[in-house]
């Protein structure tokens, strides 16, 4: 829940910040003061973008063709999108807590999606912002003959290995413990006990 408040604070203040000149006025856009070590780097941030993408919401079905969100087998909502120029994307994630080592394919998703999306594109940097840790980045680049060779194949392949399937296996991970059908908390699963 703290997360999705943060997330929605931050884009609220990205929307009001790129607006055009003579719109904008500071205290029209509020940053979230829990926040204030990150906002130096967020306005530098905006500042070198060509134009800026908050909440950015990408669509595909089954073949990988733009689609409507309900519509969709594939989608993802990006938290802040630039455009840095004429060949370079950037995709910043919000996080709060602490890294996973999941984290790293997310962002790898989501650098597939922008080379899918935008075909001029020539290199997505990625990062993880962890908003609890000021000044804690994890920065991934991609350029695109690594999606071309690499990225866009794999994640075909696992979006139809997933969407294939009709049976979902419980699969232990670091959240069981936060779980209702945790054995421990008197649930049928066994996975992560």
């Amino acid at each position: 829940e703290r997360g999705s408040r943060l997330g929605e604070a931050l884009e609220q203040y990205v929307l009001k910040s790129s607006m055009p000149a003579g719109i904008f006025t500071p205290d029209r856009a509020h940053y979230p003061l829990e926040l204030l070590a990150w906002k130096p780097a967020l306005d530098e941030r905006l500042a070198r973008y060509d134009s800026v993408k908050p909440e950015l919401e990408i669509a595909l079905d089954l073949a990988w063709r733009p689609t409507e969100w309900d519509r969709a087998a594939i989608r993802a909502k990006l938290d802040l999108v630039g455009i840095v120029d004429d060949t370079t994307v950037e995709v910043i994630d919000y996080k709060t807590g602490r890294q996973y080592p999941e984290h790293a394919d997310q962002l790898e998703l989501y650098a597939t999606l922008l080379f899918h999306r935008y075909d001029w594109c020539e290199t997505v940097l990625a990062a993880d912002w962890y908003l609890d840790r000021p000044g804690e980045v994890a920065e991934h680049t991609h350029r695109r003959p690594e999606y071309e060779s690499t990225l866009l194949p794999r994640w075909k392949q696992r979006a139809v290995a997933d969407l294939s399937r009709t049976i979902w296996p419980a699969q232990r991970n670091v959240f069981c413990r936060y779980c209702a059908f945790h054995a421990k908390v008197g649930g049928p699963c066994t996975e992560g006990a």
